[in-house]
């Protein structure tokens, strides 16, 4: 499953990664060792991948945010929002999206609100309603694109309110 979200996420440039994060190394011919990815002893729950040089910029563990430094290693920038899905907007890498999926047809209560940082990380808000999930941003257009159980949603002024956009019938699948 994290295989197909990491190739749909690239190809389609969402920056968007499932928890959990999972690292695979091959050990031997046809065998394939699984383990999580962790970030100080913090196993990494959410991953968000710069969109245009598909490179990993974010990770979200249990109680932090880090960033890709220009070491190559990991830096704190912050408290975690506690979401699965992390978004990098496409022409801001400051702008960080977060959300977490709720499954809609089994009566789960929503999850915290979807929320946003403008400052890498460092601090968070809420910028959307419970159980949306980002998909993709572009701040110098104030457009931002997300999902949740009602289908897709549009936002035209950077997260201040939400859309179902017309054509898209109440429930679309995203």
């Amino acid at each position: 499953m994290w295989l197909l979200t990491l190739i749909l996420a690239i190809l389609f440039g969402l920056g968007a990664f499932m928890a959990p994060v999972e690292a695979v190394s091959r050990v031997g011919v046809g065998q394939t060792s699984v383990s999580p990815l962790t970030v100080e002893g913090e196993p990494v729950t959410a991953l968000g991948v710069e969109p245009v040089s598909g490179e990993a910029r974010y990770l979200g563990t249990g109680g932090a945010t880090w960033t890709h430094d220009e070491t190559g290693g990991w830096r704190r920038t912050g408290v975690a929002p506690g979401h699965h899905v992390m978004v990098v907007d496409s022409r801001d890498d400051l702008l960080v999206w977060a959300g977490t999926p709720v499954d809609c047809y089994r009566g789960v209560e929503a999850p915290a609100p979807m929320v946003r940082s403008t400052d890498g990380g460092a601090t968070w808000v809420e910028a959307g309603p419970a159980g949306a999930v980002p998909l993709a941003s572009w701040m110098n257009t104030g457009i931002a694109v997300a999902h949740d159980c009602s289908g897709l949603l549009l936002s035209t002024d950077s997260g201040t309110t939400w859309s179902v956009p017309e054509g898209f019938p109440l429930g679309s699948q995203v």
